[in-house]
């Protein structure tokens, strides 16, 4: 027997037994703070918390609001690495970036982040003792970017899941098609790095498994893949995998379903959106109330702005919208260490565009009810 369950465009098949063992046990969620990573796994934890699962869903801290706004516990990655990490480390980010440094080749900054071993040795230890700590009866991983999760979960025997948002295990095998080189001239270069050999050994001794190859060796990130892999894409759009990776595959058990997009309940977004809107619309009334002064500070009304080509979804011929570009400073590491006064209320996720138009409906609405009281109606 199996439990068919759907979100959105997005299925899959669970037993019903595998179900009633594990409602009201603890899920975790390991992404990066990418939204392309993480906006497929929301309706996924949303399911998951209405099922009756506890979902602690570790990310970064300007995901925070869709994250929250499934049911799931939102836990900063910083606040999970930088008390276990070792040295003076302020960020997960800081920590991971401080690694390039350490190959000692300029040439690696192009392999280190993707497929380098040093953040990962860092990582490891840390997120073994996190899910020690956290004892989930499952993870859930981006095997792009959160492999030292999967890695750290193995070790102590934790089941996986990964959700992969490319188009596939063979999407690497499409970027060096588009862009030039080979996952065999990339394993070359790594092997032949000093340093990510020194982290290699390191990693294979702490987890006691001598059989990784950690990107010394076809296939590239093999090692970051479980024995169920969700892709977020379906069988006819995904990059071809080369024969030997997927024999490789087959004999290792780490089987790819191609579940299709995940996409969230309708209107979900604009529901934690307007919730939001209506939170600041009530804090701004208390004040009034209190004849306090309001500062309001906003960052221009075109980028903020409803216009379809400059505006909060237009991208003004680049790559970047308006929202992204906005959004781009909270973001930033040194704004993210700051701490914001109790008197200022944030709404990153909020244009002005729409911030006046709900303030002129409510102001609308009041008059329309002053009119009819007067009118007698």
């Amino acid at each position: 027997m199996f439990l068919g369950f759907s979100i959105g465009f997005c299925s899959a098949s669970i037993s019903d037994s595998w179900v009633a063992s594990m409602s009201g046990e603890v899920i975790c969620f390991v992404f990066p703070g990418a939204a392309g990573h993480v906006n497929p796994s929301l309706p996924i934890a949303r399911r998951l918390v209405q099922q009756g699962y506890q979902v602690e869903y570790v990310c970064s801290e300007a995901l925070r609001a869709p994250i929250a706004a499934t049911g799931a516990t939102f836990r900063d990655v910083d606040f999970v690495v930088v008390p276990r990490a070792a040295g003076d480390v302020s960020s997960a980010r800081e920590m991971i970036v401080s690694t390039l440094q350490a190959y000692e080749d300029p040439g690696a900054n192009a392999w280190a982040l993707n497929f380098g071993s040093l953040a990962a040795s860092k990582l490891i230890p840390i997120f073994v003792d996190f899910l020690r700590e956290l004892a989930p009866k499952l993870l859930v991983y981006c095997p792009v970017l959160c492999s030292y999760a999967h890695l750290a979960a193995s070790h102590l025997k934790i089941p996986d899941v990964s959700l992969l948002t490319a188009s596939g295990p063979g999407f690497w095998d499409a970027a060096f098609t588009t862009h030039g080189g080979s996952a065999k001239q990339l394993c070359e270069a790594i092997g032949k790095n000093a340093a990510n050999n020194k982290a290699v050994q390191e990693i294979r001794a702490f987890l006691g498994k001598p059989e990784l190859k950690l990107n010394t060796s076809e296939p590239l990130i093999c090692d970051y893949y479980t024995r169920l892999n969700l892709v977020t894409t379906i069988p006819s759009l995904a990059d071809p995998l080369n024969d030997a990776d997927a024999q490789f595959y087959r004999e290792a058990g780490q089987d790819f379903h191609f579940i299709g997009p995940c996409l969230d309940e309708p209107g979900e977004g604009e529901k934690s959106e307007e919730l939001e809107l209506r939170r600041l619309w009530e804090e701004i009334q208390e004040a009034m109330a209190q004849k306090r002064e309001i500062i309001y500070v906003s960052m221009g009304t075109v980028l903020t702005g409803d216009h379809p080509d400059h505006g909060w979804h237009g991208q003004s011929g680049t790559l970047l919208t308006g929202q992204q570009l906005c959004q781009a400073a909270p973001a930033h590491e040194r704004w993210r260490r700051s701490t914001v006064p109790p008197f200022v209320l944030m709404a990153m996720r909020i244009p002005s565009c729409w911030w006046w138009r709900w303030g002129e409906s409510r102001r609308r609405r009041s008059r329309d009810w002053r009119y009819q009281r007067t009118a007698g109606v």
